[in-house]
């Protein structure tokens, strides 16, 4: 059985009974939101979210996320050779518009909190395109193979410049 149950000690709790007939009074956690089909909590990157991957070795999650702002400078391609160009030396028109800096952070599955020094910045104008967590063939582990992230990302600096990429892979320790 199950009911709801407010009192003095159990704020917007329950009570139920399990098969040994004994009755049990219970609150839940107030830090998660129950009002979707799983149990809700907010974690603050202080940027945009894009890839979240368990890592099983470690315990921790590898999130791929982020952050806008305003570029100073932008690449000038004359063949191969690339140049970076300040844009304060342009033409005050220059339109001058928002870029993504994406980076790799470790976060705590205890404390929903970033990993101290488990922070990796990408260049600038390269976009993660895909991050899963593989299990590569390693000497070091008893099974033979260990778990590792593997990002695939991507410069990108216009349509009219070949794409290059590339794919970054990372150890937890």
């Amino acid at each position: 059985c199950f009911t709801p149950f407010d009192n003095v000690n159990a704020k917007k709790g329950f009570v139920y009974s399990n098969r040994a007939s004994e009755v049990r009074i219970c609150v839940l956690p107030t830090l998660f939101d129950y009002d979707h089909p799983w149990p809700i909590k907010k974690a603050s990157l202080h940027a945009t979210p894009y890839f979240i991957n368990y890592h099983y070795e470690s315990k921790t999650y590898a999130v791929v996320s982020a952050k806008t702002y305003l570029a100073k400078s932008y690449y000038r391609f004359s063949g191969d050779d690339k140049e970076l160009a300040d844009i304060g030396s342009e033409d005050p028109r220059f339109p001058v518009n928002p870029v993504q800096r994406f980076f790799l952070q470790i976060v705590s599955p205890v404390t929903w909190e970033l990993v101290p020094h488990a922070v990796c910045a990408f260049e600038e104008w390269e976009h993660v395109t895909a991050c899963k967590t593989v299990d590569l063939i390693s000497e070091g582990s008893s099974t033979g193979y260990k778990g590792y992230i593997a990002c695939a990302t991507n410069f990108s600096y216009g349509e009219d410049i070949t794409s290059r990429g590339r794919v970054v892979i990372f150890d937890v320790a």
